[in-house]
């Protein structure tokens, strides 16, 4: 109290009472650390007096005798706290002014002093006692980590409905566990700047690598791991007999995730032995072509697949797919229209955007113009020569030309070159060679031939599950696309995937004045409650807007 009183009863007593009962609480706790720390060192007396000794010198205060009243004594407990340091701090700039400025350099000082006593605590202790000592009473998670093995799956599956059992469009994919897909480094010494002469040379060791692999110039993919990491092989060049060393180095197995773009390839190849024709980016069947002599069309089944990971595994997604083509070509189209007087808008007009099918090479191109000063006639140039397009259809695909007055079609394709720039390429086809595989919007508007159509294109649940089991059994029973897949680890289960669903019970219908519940037989049929039940609003139409195409509209414009 007396010492207290000497300082006076302004706000800079208070502030330095609260310091000094602040500063006094930080000692005692250092204090019981170090009593603990110094206990279990060898040298404990020694390291007790140079400790506290060492204290003594960093938070002693001086005498406060000489120390006047107010902001005045506060200014010289700084300027005292501030010559006994023992190391030198960097300076506090001064934010603000008053009293705001006391008290930011009061709290620095309290933490200069802090980190002062710790370094000399740790000197002066043994380092197994004073570090690990400490550092065991430090906790850096406040709650222990949860195992790997409490964590359990999300489950995908709900609790509400009735239970039932469905199949799905996804036929499961059996992986060889002694089988993957390695990847492995090819170099060569000296270098080989040609790609088909670097397959030539790594295909002289077959017995080594197996004739099952995938080559690009660089990467080799292997489905068995070889039993050394780095392989050696040398190599007879075929041009000069020269020696060339092949160095195979081991990178990785790649995972499921990886695979899929390489498990996709395959079934391209599984497709191909399957006698199937590719038109875009589907498969069909031009054995099983459905014939529609009425309307001059035919339908060819097909398939849509992809190979994916899903829950379960690996699984190919299968569904059923139809194109529809044309038996007619494209002349026999023109020469419809040839009499009328516009026959160039009207043809322009009926067959620019449509895409057409050329038999000789199973491929689709789209119109995008029509060269009418060109016909077959004209020649174009086959390497070092010129050749007119009826000697080229005659000599490469044993293809005559009848009409040699008819214009040429036009397609637009664009090539991505190595460099990864694009190129454009005319390509120009003759009338009388393409075949439209696309419904023009004449044959889409008349209702019998759409019908015919349904009849063959549409399917139900059941037809669908028998196309993807026909499916299944070609792959199994024919032994090229089983060695294909099975040469990789793969394989395909006999039927379809097959999962346990839920059948909700019917929504209930909030009408204004009821409710209403669909019955049981029809769950989703309540048109006849809208008719008896009032709304709960009835807004009003009181602008219509009518929006069409350019190509629709003179038939509008009629109506």
């Amino acid at each position: 109290m007396e010492a207290d009183k000497q300082f006076g009863k302004g706000r800079g007593s208070i502030l330095l009472k609260l310091l000094k009962e602040k500063e006094k609480v930080e000692n005692e706790e250092i204090l019981q650390g170090i009593s603990s720390t110094l206990n279990a060192s060898n040298n404990a007396k020694e390291s007790k007096n140079q400790t506290e000794f060492n204290l003594q010198s960093v938070i002693e205060i001086p005498s406060s005798s000489t120390i006047g009243r107010g902001r005045a004594s506060l200014l010289q407990i700084l300027k005292e706290m501030k010559s006994s340091e023992t190391l030198q701090s960097k300076p506090i700039q001064t934010i603000s002014s008053g009293r705001g400025s006391l008290l930011s350099r009061l709290k620095a000082t309290s933490l200069n002093e802090t980190s002062l006593q710790q370094p000399n605590i740790a000197k002066n202790s043994s380092d197994d006692a004073g570090v690990v000592g400490k550092l065991s009473d430090i906790t850096i998670q406040e709650n222990k980590p949860k195992s790997e093995a409490s964590c359990k799956p999300m489950s995908h599956q709900g609790t509400e409905g009735e239970p039932i059992q469905l199949g799905a469009n996804y036929i499961n994919l059996k992986l060889d566990p002694a089988k993957g897909l390695f990847n492995y480094e090819v170099k060569f010494n000296p270098d080989i700047d040609s790609r088909p002469l670097r397959r030539k040379l790594l295909n002289q060791h077959v017995q080594a690598l197996g004739r099952t692999k995938v080559f690009d110039g660089v990467t080799l993919y292997l489905p068995q791991k070889l039993k050394q990491d780095i392989n050696l092989f040398t190599s007879i060049h075929p041009m000069d007999e020269s020696k060339v060393e092949l160095k195979v180095i081991y990178k990785k197995q790649q995972s499921i995730s990886e695979n899929i773009p390489f498990f996709n390839v395959l079934l391209g190849r599984v497709m191909r032995a399957l006698s199937l024709v590719r038109i875009g980016q589907h498969s069909f069947n031009p054995k099983g072509i459905h014939c529609v002599p009425q309307h001059k069309l035919e339908v060819w089944p097909g398939y849509v697949t992809a190979i994916n990971e899903y829950d379960g595994g690996l699984k190919l997604c299968i569904d059923a797919r139809h194109r529809v083509m044309r038996t007619e070509t494209v002349r026999d189209i023109m020469m419809k229209f040839g009499g009328k007087p516009n026959f160039k808008d009207i043809i322009i007009r009926e067959l620019i955007g449509l895409s057409v099918f050329t038999r000789y090479n199973n491929k689709t191109y789209r119109i995008d113009d029509i060269a009418w000063d060109k016909n077959p006639t004209y020649e174009f140039d086959k390497g070092t020569d010129k050749i007119s397009l009826i000697n080229y259809y005659k000599l490469h695909w044993n293809l005559e030309i009848t009409d040699n007055g008819q214009p040429l079609l036009v397609h637009c394709a664009k090539n991505k070159l190595s460099t990864g720039e694009t190129q454009e390429q005319l390509i120009l086809l003759v009338p009388e060679l393409c075949y439209l595989a696309s419904l023009s919007d004449s044959i889409r508007s008349d209702f019998r031939v759409m019908k015919d159509l349904d009849s063959l294109t549409k399917m139900s649940p059941n037809a669908r599950c028998d196309v993807f089991r026909h499916f299944v059994e070609q792959v199994r029973s024919n032994s090229v696309p089983r060695e294909i897949l099975s040469e990789w680890g793969l394989e395909l289960e006999s039927d379809i995937a097959e999962f346990t669903g839920r059948v909700f019970g019917p929504e209930q219908i909030q009408f204004a004045n009821t409710k209403f519940i669909p019955p049981p037989v029809k769950p989703a049929e309540w048109s006849s409650a809208v008719c008896r039940n009032t709304v709960l609003r009835t807004p009003n139409l009181n602008h219509c807007y009518r929006y069409e195409c350019e190509r629709t509209t003179d038939d509008l414009s009629k109506r």
